[in-house]
């Protein structure tokens, strides 16, 4: 277990209050730095704000049990730096203590979300709708409209096609969100909610709704070799 009196040990109850809020770890950032979600994005990164100011904290008070070892000889010159060295750690306390407050501000509203939607739900990812889900969280996905037939469909990073009934069942559940200032025609697109990477991250967790194996059914391709006489 991590002491309670490094850096880390004062973020890991932040950081697992993020994970049960938004399902997402805040220690893994994300290879583009963004998750498609405003509200997200700005509770990680005031998350990182407070990681570095918690490193300063650690950094000015190491230094000033440097300084009051007993190594120096305790003269004016000492003196001195050990009062810039107390006004630093003053300074970063108080900011480490900004930080915290200000990703509380954020993070508190994201919990109070995640609270109602697992009580408005025993089950939020229904079995169909779960790849469509998993595709979307892997590789992100574009919403279009055909500009001839004015068909709606949804293809994910991947490749993967995504009915449309499907994306509304999503959308509709909150789950997912498209950025509707790009026009339909030209795609828009989409993310995973807050609510969406929770309940997928909570329903792969539970081996009672986690996909059930593909069994194959007899006869099925591939077939077994014939015997050679």
């Amino acid at each position: 277990m991590t002491a309670p009196d490094t850096p880390t040990g004062h973020l890991v109850p932040l950081a697992d209050r993020i994970r049960h809020a938004t399902g997402i770890d805040p220690d893994q950032p994300s290879p583009t730095g963004r998750h498609g979600d405003g509200a997200v994005d700005d509770v990680l990164a005031a998350y990182r704000l407070l990681a570095r100011a918690e490193q300063a904290v650690t950094f000015h008070r190491d230094a000033l049990g440097h300084l009051a070892s007993g190594r120096y000889t305790v003269d004016n010159a000492c003196l001195s730096r050990l009062r810039r060295t107390v006004q630093a750690l003053q300074e970063s306390a108080a900011d480490r203590d900004r930080c915290r407050e200000n990703l509380l501000q954020i993070l508190q509203p994201l919990e109070a979300a995640a609270d109602r939607h697992r009580q408005a739900t025993d089950d939020p990812v229904p079995a169909a709708d779960l790849p469509a889900l998993l595709s979307i969280a892997h590789s992100g996905a574009m919403l279009r409209e055909n500009l001839i037939s004015h068909r709606v469909h949804l293809v994910t990073s991947s490749g993967r096609r995504i009915a449309w009934p499907a994306y509304q069942r999503l959308e509709n559940a909150g789950l997912v969100t498209r950025d509707t200032s790009h026009p339909l025609h030209a795609g828009q697109p989409v993310a995973l909610t807050p609510a969406g990477r929770l309940a997928l991250t909570e329903r792969l967790a539970d081996p009672a709704h986690s996909p059930a194996p593909a069994v194959r059914r007899p006869g099925a391709f591939p077939r077994p070799a014939p015997r050679r006489g």
